[in-house]
């Protein structure tokens, strides 16, 4: 859907993470910008703590996530959640199978990969948690040990949990 300049600063204004709309106005009327109810996450999900050490950003659904690291337990989360209704619907219609993620997404996740090694201690643990998906763990390196909880959720309601680990002490 095209937007002008006028709608795209609307919804800049109203979706989370962009404080200063200005610099992305024309990204917004480029990619259609849509407004996107969204939560707040600005405190630690393990320990609690606020945090502003900012690591990474991306753009997801109008919405400007920032990955921040915790001060105290050094997690790294994503500050904003999308509207739940807004991930179902594109869940529904956008990922049909594995081969998606595997081959389709394959970029993606060996950059995430490069970031895990560069960021995980040398002997530390990852913890990865998938659902309904199977991302490519054989692409993780051997400098830390790498755990994933894979949590389904069928449309039955029954879920399904399977645990995967790789390596380390």
């Amino acid at each position: 859907m095209a937007i002008d300049l006028r709608a795209a600063r609307e919804i800049l204004t109203n979706n989370l993470g962009f404080a200063d709309p200005q610099p992305w106005l024309d990204y917004a009327v480029g990619h259609g910008f849509e407004r996107v109810r969204a939560k707040p996450v600005p405190d630690c999900p393990d320990c609690g703590q606020r945090s502003d050490r900012r690591i990474g950003q991306y753009v997801y659904y109008s919405t400007l996530i920032h990955l921040l690291e915790c001060k105290g337990c050094h997690l790294i989360w994503a500050d904003a959640h999308i509207d739940s209704q807004v991930i179902k619907g594109h869940f529904e219609v956008a990922y049909k199978d594995n081969d998606y993620f595997v081959h389709g997404r394959r970029a993606i996740f060996q950059h995430l990969v490069g970031l895990i090694d560069r960021a995980a201690p040398k002997g530390g643990v990852v913890i990865l948690v998938r659902y309904a998906i199977s991302i490519p763990v054989t692409m993780l390196s051997s400098s830390a040990t790498f755990s994933t909880m894979s949590l389904t959720l069928r449309r039955s309601g029954s879920p399904s949990l399977g645990w995967w680990h790789r390596g380390g002490p």
